[in-house]
């Protein structure tokens, strides 16, 4: 028995819809974030607003043109994506992107999440499979992986992943805050928090194998990040 599974035609469409909604949101938090700390941010640090004006067109750009390359990678992911059901394993294959093989004795887990995605799991969390909706027959494939293990349904697979969006937010929030706060207790409070979040984000890049080799490599800048942070608030609360 072998059965192969792919993207469908107009999956893409829908899977870009989403990835531009989430980018556009992001954005619009990095401009009000910008616009805040021109207002509330300490005296003497602020933008002039000649100097606001420019920043935001240009970060506008960026933006733009991060979703624009974004988009591009997101395709050729996405068009490359093939789940191959065996007699024997399940099988995940993309382009730039670790292979997955997971016999089928050694699957743990297969949950069905609000979104339709089918999350397939090994013997660890490392060892996962994420077939999105968008998938070709999706029915036949929900019933194939039915028959190996019963499909749970759940909204979300981790509490990260549940609460990734009130996380992520605060956790910029309160990036935000060690390069623009004075307050000690605050900083002492808030800092440890952010280098733990940097830390761990960078783990699970790297051990994460649904996440693709560019992707990979740009997490490096993490741990630049996480030295900034850690400098900042050395001066701030000991020098």
């Amino acid at each position: 028995m072998l059965q192969q599974y792919v993207i469908e035609e107009t999956g893409f469409k829908k899977i870009k819809k989403q990835t531009v909604l989430r980018s556009v949101i992001s954005a619009a938090f990095v401009m009000v974030a910008l616009v805040c700390f021109d207002i509330f941010g300490p005296a003497g640090n602020t933008f002039d607003s000649t100097t606001l004006l420019f920043v935001l067109p240009v970060t506008s750009i960026m933006i733009g043109f991060s979703i624009y390359r974004g988009l591009k990678r997101k395709k050729a992911l996405t068009d490359s994506f093939v789940v191959t059901v065996t007699q024997d394993m399940v099988k995940r294959d993309q382009f730039n992107t670790p292979s997955v093989s997971i016999p089928l004795d050694e699957i743990k887990e297969i949950v069905r999440l609000r979104s339709g995605t089918l999350v397939i799991t090994g013997k660890s969390k490392w060892e996962r499979i994420c077939v999105p909706a968008q998938v070709d027959r999706y029915d036949q494939l929900e019933a194939s992986l039915n028959n190996i293990r019963p499909i749970t349904a759940k909204k979300s697979f981790d509490i990260p992943q549940k609460y990734a969006v009130l996380i992520s937010l605060a956790i910029i929030a309160s990036l935000g805050y060690v390069y623009v706060g004075t307050n000690k207790i605050i900083l002492g409070i808030l800092g440890p928090i952010v280098l733990g979040a940097i830390v761990y984000s960078f783990y699970t890049f790297r051990k994460n194998k649904n996440i693709d080799s560019k992707s990979k490599r740009t997490s490096w800048w993490l741990l630049v990040v996480g030295a900034s942070v850690a400098f900042v608030l050395y001066t701030k609360l000991f020098a």
